[in-house]
């Protein structure tokens, strides 16, 4: 990426959400074979949309070492950080997921409240039409979900991150 604020506003189209929430539900579901609840996208989109906190995501083998990269690098703020962006990015999140749905990249599960990454999205060439800063914030979100599928259920991960809503 050419810089942070270049980097931020990409993050900031609702439209790259929707390609942010297909790539960490598909990876969630394609790990544990299980679907995330609707709450694990909200904490993804607000660790994904911020720069400082994504550049953290895949360089961990599990949840508590990308909690203990946070506090290494004196970010343990974030942990804070992590539940006022997932609440400023409400309205983004659920754009989001309208767009996704619209789009046919995922189906939302309003009784159970999860979502499911639909597989004929897959077939899109991304790499044709997209460019390559998009293409690796694809990447980080399938390194999320795998990360948030490996750690187990959605209260865990809240726990373990310290997220309160």
């Amino acid at each position: 990426m050419r810089n942070l604020s270049e980097a931020a506003e990409l993050r900031e189209t609702p439209v790259i959400g929707a390609y942010i929430i297909w790539h960490f539900v598909k990876a969630y579901c394609d790990t544990c074979h299980n679907v995330p609840s609707i709450v694990l996208v909200f904490v993804a989109i607000g660790i994904l949309t911020n720069v400082q906190l994504a550049r953290h995501v895949g360089k961990q083998k599990n949840l508590s070492c990308f909690r203990r990269d946070l506090v290494k690098n004196k970010e343990s703020d974030c942990f804070a950080g992590i539940t006022r962006v997932i609440k400023e990015k409400f309205s983004y999140t659920t754009a989001a997921l309208d767009i996704a749905v619209a789009a046919n990249l995922i189906t939302m599960n309003t009784e159970e409240a999860t979502v499911t990454a639909l597989p004929s999205a897959s077939n899109i060439d991304e790499r044709s039409i997209l460019t390559k800063d998009v293409l690796q914030i694809g990447t980080k979100a399938e390194q999320l979900g795998k990360l948030f599928a490996k750690w187990g259920d959605g209260q865990s991960v809240l726990v373990e991150l310290e997220v309160k809503l």
